[in-house]
């Protein structure tokens, strides 16, 4: 269960999501490749980037700005732009269901959400041009946007 104050803090970048197919990964170039593991770029700020890889593809998560630094080459099927809501709050030791929570007003508002998951951290991507109605579904529900967030639905 969740405890304490949960909200939504909407990150700065756009995302894209990059799916490429892993045999030919062979197409980025040694120094993109260190690039996008070690999160380093002199003209983006990375943030957040994701790596999945399957038996047959490897999946990115990556800021727009760092996606526009390098050529992913035929083989890349790109979909963006995303926006990340990042959930942020108070939760107990052996948590279930926070995702669920966050996506749950989403889904039910008509909106796709990609949910990505680290041990600390749960970060959900709306397609931008959702964004204004994500946020409101989810402040309907009870999440509290920080300052960035409510700047953005105020324009």
């Amino acid at each position: 269960q969740m405890t304490g104050m949960t909200s939504v803090q909407l990150l700065p970048q756009r995302f894209v999501l990059l799916s490429h197919h892993a045999e030919t990964l062979g197409e980025f170039s040694p120094s993109i490749m260190r690039m996008l593991i070690s999160c380093e770029s002199e003209n983006a700020d990375i943030g957040f980037l994701s790596v999945t890889r399957s038996g047959e593809e490897v999946s990115w998560i990556l800021p727009r700005q760092l996606f526009n630094e390098f050529d992913a080459g035929r083989s890349a099927t790109c979909i963006g732009d995303f926006r990340a809501l990042k959930l942020s709050g108070s939760f107990s030791e052996g948590i279930y269901g926070v995702v669920d929570a966050f996506c749950s007003p989403l889904a039910r508002a008509g909106f796709e959400a990609l949910s990505m998951s680290s041990y600390a951290t749960n970060t959900v991507f709306i397609r931008e041009e959702d964004l204004e109605g994500a946020m409101s579904a989810l402040i309907s529900a009870g999440f509290v946007v920080d300052d960035f967030a409510e700047r953005k639905l105020k324009r």
